[in-house]
This record gives C-alpha cells, sequence and structure tokens, in this order.
C-alpha cells in the first residue's frame, strides 16, 4: 500500500511524496525501511532523529512538531484504532457481537453466555478474567480488549462476547465497533479514579448505549435512571417480574440457588450451584440475550441447571464444617449484596479478609471498613493488588475506618492461614478482593497468589 492510501483512510494529509509503506506499527522494534510510525510517546527532536534513523518515513503523535515527516493528531489512540479497523474490518463481517457492561455483573453474566454459545456455535469470550475462545486462555491486562488483542483473536467465531468497561470508551478501545446485543447489569459509582464524578460514570454508560442505537438493548431493573431509557429505540427491561419471563419463590437450600421461572406458557423449577440470591438478576439477564437469539427455555434451563459455580465468584468451600467463601469483590455494591446473602444464608458471626487496591478509587476503602464493620466480626487486612502505592498506608487507612476486632497480615498466603486458625471462633470465612486471580501486583512486580489455590492446601 501507498501512504496517500492511509492517510487518506484517516483523515489525514501529508506533504510527503507518495512512497509504497511496508510497515505500519506503534512499537519502536518494528520500525524499518518505509514505515508509518504512531508515536504513544512524546515527540522530542532528540527521538525523532532516532525514530527516522531506523527508518521511519512518517510519524504520527501528538506533541507539536514541526518536519514535513511528522503530523500531529488530537488524539494518538483514536487514529491508531481508526487504522486497526480499517485494516481489519473483514474479521468483523457475519459475527453477532454481544456486549456487557455496569457496575457489577459482568463477567458472571459473560461467563454463563460463553458457556452456553460455546456449545452451540464457535464463540469468543473478551472478559476480566481472560480472552476464552476453543478451550484456550489468553491472558490480557484489561476487562475490555485493546483492539489489537480484538483483531489478533478474531478469527472464524460467530459469537463474540465482550465485558465493556466504562474506561474502555474513553480509550477507544472499541472505536466503531457497533454491537447486536447490549446488556446492562447496574450503575453504581466505580472508577472514579478514573472519571472523577459519578455523573462523569454515568455518562461513560450511556454513550455505550448511544453509540449502539440499533442494538437490541436490555436494562436491569436494578438502573433507576430513566436516561439509559431514551438511548436506545430497541430497548427492554429485565428482572424478576417482567411480563415475559417472570422469577420468584427465591432460596438458598443445600448449596443451591433456588427458584421458580413462569413464562407464558411453561413453569419451571431450578436448582443451580450459582450461588447467592443477586445472582437471580445476573440469571435473567442471561435469559433474555439468550432467548432473543431464538434458543429454546429448555434448553436454557437445562443449562443453568447443570452449570458449574463460576471461579472465584462465590466460591463455596467447607473447612471444619465451616463456609469458606472466596469472590472477586472490588466495589462497594458487590461487597453489600455478599454480605447481606452470605449473613442471611451462611453466618452470622463472620471472619472477613479484605484489602482494597492501590492506585484506585481512595474513597472506596472507607466504604468498604464501613460494611465489613457493619456485617463482620473480626477483619484481617491485607493486600489486594496495591501496585504503585505503600501497602501499609492502604492498610492503615483500611484500619482506620473499621469499628470491629481487627489486625493487619500484608501478607495474603499468611492472611488465610492465620483465618482458619481461627476458624473455630467463628461461623464462617469470607475472602474478598482476588477471586480467580492468581497474582499480587506490588510496585509493578506481579507476585504469584491464589486465594483458591491457598485455601485447598488446607481442605484436601
Amino acid at each position: 500500500m501507498h501512504l496517500n492510501t492511509v492517510l487518506n483512510k484517516l483523515g489525514l494529509v501529508s506533504l510527503l511524496q507518495n512512497k509504497k509503506i511496508d510497515i505500519v506499527t506503534r512499537k519502536f522494534e518494528d520500525i524499518r525501511s518505509n514505515t508509518i510510525y504512531f508515536a504513544f510517546e512524546e515527540i522530542t527532536k532528540k527521538n525523532f532523529e532516532q525514530i527516522r534513523n531506523k527508518g521511519a518515513y512518517l510519524i504520527i503523535g501528538e506533541s507539536s512538531f514541526l518536519n514535513n515527516h511528522y503530523i500531529k493528531v488530537d488524539s494518538i489512540k483514536k487514529i491508531y484504532q481508526k487504522y486497526l479497523l480499517w485494516k481489519n474490518k473483514y474479521k468483523l463481517m457475519g459475527k453477532c457481537f454481544i456486549g456487557v457492561t455496569g457496575t457489577s455483573g459482568k463477567s458472571t453474566i459473560s461467563t454463563l453466555l460463553y458457556r452456553f454459545l460455546s456449545k452451540k456455535r464457535k464463540t469468543i469470550y473478551f472478559g476480566t478474567d481472560g480472552i476464552y475462545t476453543d478451550n484456550q486462555v489468553f491472558t490480557t491486562l484489561n476487562t475490555t480488549p485493546s483492539m489489537e488483542e480484538l483483531f489478533m483473536h478474531l478469527n472464524n467465531q460467530h459469537y463474540v462476547i465482550m465485558e465493556i468497561s466504562s474506561i474502555s470508551f474513553f480509550e477507544y478501545r472499541l472505536f466503531d465497533i457497533k454491537f447486536d446485543y447490549l446488556l446492562l447489569t447496574n450503575v453504581f459509582e466505580d472508577h472514579l479514579d478514573y472519571h472523577k464524578t459519578k455523573e462523569e460514570y454515568i455518562a461513560s454508560k450511556m454513550l455505550i448505549l448511544s453509540t449502539n442505537y440499533n442494538a437490541k438493548t436490555f436494562i436491569s431493573r436494578d438502573v433507576t435512571d430513566k436516561r439509559f431509557l431514551r438511548l436506545n429505540h430497541n430497548t427492554t427491561y429485565y428482572g424478576f417480574d417482567e411480563n415475559k419471563i417472570k422469577f420468584f419463590n427465591i432460596i438458598e437450600h443445600e448449596n443451591k440457588l433456588q427458584f421458580d421461572v413462569e413464562t407464558y406458557s411453561d413453569y419451571y423449577h431450578v436448582s443451580t450451584s450459582i450461588l447467592g440470591k443477586y445472582n437471580v438478576m445476573n440469571i435473567a439477564g442471561v435469559f433474555s440475550i439468550l432467548r432473543a437469539l431464538n434458543y429454546k427455555m429448555d434448553d436454557i434451563i437445562d443449562f443453568i441447571s447443570k452449570t458449574d459455580p463460576i471461579k472465584g465468584r462465590y466460591n463455596l468451600l467447607y473447612y471444619k464444617n465451616k463456609p469458606l467463601i472466596i469472590d472477586y469483590c472490588h466495589t462497594t455494591s458487590s461487597y453489600f449484596a455478599m454480605f447481606n446473602d452470605v449473613k442471611n444464608n451462611y453466618a452470622s458471626k463472620l471472619l472477613v479478609i479484605f484489602g482494597a487496591g492501590g492506585n484506585r478509587q481512595e474513597s472506596k476503602r472507607v466504604e468498604y471498613s464501613n460494611l465489613v464493620s457493619k456485617y463482620a466480626s473480626y477483619a484481617i487486612i491485607t493486600n489486594d493488588n496495591p501496585r504503585d502505592e505503600d501497602e501499609m498506608k492502604i492498610a492503615l487507612m483500611l484500619k482506620d475506618n473499621l469499628t470491629i476486632p481487627n489486625e493487619i497480615i500484608l501478607n495474603r498466603h499468611d492472611a488465610i492461614e492465620k483465618a482458619l486458625s481461627m476458624i473455630n471462633d467463628f461461623d464462617g470465612l469470607l475472602i474478598l478482593g482476588k477471586g480467580p486471580e492468581n497474582y499480587i501486583n506490588i510496585k509493578g512486580k506481579l507476585f504469584h497468589h491464589s486465594d483458591i489455590d491457598t485455601i485447598k492446601e488446607y481442605i484436601r
């Protein structure tokens, strides 16, 4: 391809000769002769010369720099995503895109959709816990993939399921990707370290729906903001008591979540290993999408009844006949839902292990401690991805807002070990924050740790 072919697609203009371009890249190490280089770093006179000497014919970036071999753009992320979409648009053809967004519940709904749909047609799922396709799992750093990741893994799948984070839209990770089906689980306060205000966070969710005006959209009854209904011409609610599908008689009994489902013509009783009464709303979301895809109710009921628990989401184990529950909880709303369910169904005198992520919304730490104080009898404060922050500073902030007996054990493995040694004094143990993850991020280094594996060392 030639220079002007690329620039025309990007809406850019250059005075350079229309040479043949051999490479288009954002990676410095890939630069060769006749390369278009997307510079995500700041461009200075020194590194401009280095990039040019390596072979770049044209450099595109955000820096203010004057040279015929350089084009300044407002957003390098947006223009690069636009290029990737143009080069790979054929990979989007013939696919059914399903997006799940909301403060909590995205992973549960998306995982269940993937489990069901992958048995019907070739399916790929991009989510918090990785990229799933063809019985393979690929690690990823973000809930919503970059466009590079997306096109790297897309091939001949029919269904493409994505968890859509609020941040991903602002970073153009899904630039001009159109969804066939969208589901909004709920909208609580989250990611304020990024969005700064609750209104900005809500606006990001609205943007996801409004830019997919033609998508068949399902909104949970948990969403009370009526503005969401006006963003899409093909929107319906889902929940416990809708006209088409009703969910009722919800109980947890003998380590099963049980409920009844009624449609226009049929009545079903469901017993599933997906625990937590709040998960009935997530299951209702799954029903809504699968029914819209014209799958039979009998098949959906059979699937929900037989599917395994989702790793790291309300995983219930027992040690010395006491319930141990591991969950990925990392929002205030999920803390509240988890405590409310566990206290009502499994343990009244509760021992809790928890922490808070570094370089993230600090107000959550006060909220976490307030909820732990309200529902637990004893707390062990530990690490939960402190990242670049001082781990003891985070722990002390959590401790300062606790009003119940507590202690700090930063090593998460040791914290779990200590809690298990105390289990006889409590009705149960709740381990929050890491769920399925197998690492802890400390100062940019990933240290291996798994809550689930640690627990299993003791209950073999």
